[in-house]
């Protein structure tokens, strides 16, 4: 209910992002303010942890996208950085870079922040992804995977990235 979710993540909280981790039946809500939240669902909503940045590696309490990869690393993007991990084993990533979309395919992540797109493989090499600018008008804005494993970048236009 929204009195139950206000409860943990507090009634001035705005959401920005949520994911659903189907291996494990949690849910992950990111905040414009506060943080990140990992909640319990079953048999009721139930805060299992709380990310921000007073308690955690978070530079920013703006989080803009959650995402949990094959490995069952979760991928907290904020305005400063990307926080990496499970567990007790984070790491923030690229603190300078305000990131809105992590995604999967083929064993490797791929990110983009602040217009620039990134390729994580399996060892945590960070592979800048170079887009011809004549295929994007503005900034990339959101990323998508098809089913072949083709980028597709969202900007003023729609570019195929193969």
């Amino acid at each position: 209910s929204k009195e139950a979710l206000a409860a943990i993540i507090g009634s001035e909280s705005n959401i920005t992002t949520a994911y659903f981790d189907r291996k494990k039946e949690e849910l992950w809500l990111g905040t414009e303010e506060a943080g990140a939240f990992h909640l319990k669902v079953k048999p009721s909503l139930q805060l299992i942890a709380k990310f921000n940045n007073s308690n955690s590696k978070l530079k920013s309490n703006t989080v803009n996208t959650i995402f949990i990869d094959y490995s069952g690393e979760v991928w907290i993007g904020t305005e400063e950085g990307v926080m990496v991990g499970k567990g007790s084993r984070w790491s923030l990533e690229e603190k300078l870079v305000s990131f809105n979309r992590v995604t999967e395919q083929g064993g490797y992540i791929w990110l983009l922040g602040n217009g620039f797109i990134w390729k994580v493989n399996s060892r945590g090499d960070w592979v800048p992804v170079d887009i011809d600018p004549k295929k994007l008008e503005g900034e990339a804005k959101d990323i998508a995977l098809d089913s072949l494993g083709r980028l597709w970048i969202a900007s003023e236009i729609i570019t195929l990235y193969d």
